[in-house]
């Protein structure tokens, strides 16, 4: 971090310093309008998802719900006529993997299946006529597996990468 003011400033150290856990996991998404957005989530010592927001200026944003010790987080972000969506991924204390949602405000979304615990999350969204959103995560048959949403509901992919 190189400055106060900018996206690089140094406020958002000094936040993430006091509230995020050392070496927990941490996801940012960005968009522009009229001006630069950048949303950044992190575990805070609590394991709560603790959302941080440069809107020309860091400031601290929604608390999130509480995930596993061990979990990692994936967010994605898309623009349409509704507005701005954001859905960040996470583990909860049994590894279930959920969905929090943001269509205006925050609120929770789907239940995927378990990962294998402290899994690796990633996450993508694209749009043709319907919006696709694909998670993938560590199973906990030592495979990289995917969850697949196409509109309607969410299903498990045909991914399957085997991990050694």
């Amino acid at each position: 971090c190189t400055g106060w003011g900018a996206p690089s400033g140094n406020m958002l150290a000094m936040i993430l310093a006091s509230t995020a856990t050392v070496l927990g996991s941490v996801t940012a998404v960005e968009w522009v309008d009229s001006m630069l957005h950048i949303r950044v989530y992190c575990l805070n010592q609590q394991n709560e998802i603790q959302e941080f927001c440069w809107d020309n200026g860091w400031t601290v944003g929604s608390a999130l719900p509480t995930a596993g010790p061990s979990s990692r987080l994936a967010a994605v972000r898309w623009q349409d006529s509704g507005g701005v969506h954001l859905r960040i991924y996470y583990q909860d204390t049994q590894n279930t993997l959920h969905e929090q949602c943001f269509d205006g405000s925050w609120q929770a979304g789907a239940t995927l299946p378990a990962a294998a615990p402290a899994s690796k999350l990633a996450a993508v969204h694209w749009a043709d006529s319907n919006h696709h959103l694909r998670v993938y995560g560590n199973s906990i048959a030592n495979a990289v597996r995917e969850s697949c949403y196409d509109g309607q509901q969410w299903y498990t992919g045909a991914f399957v990468v085997p991990t050694v």
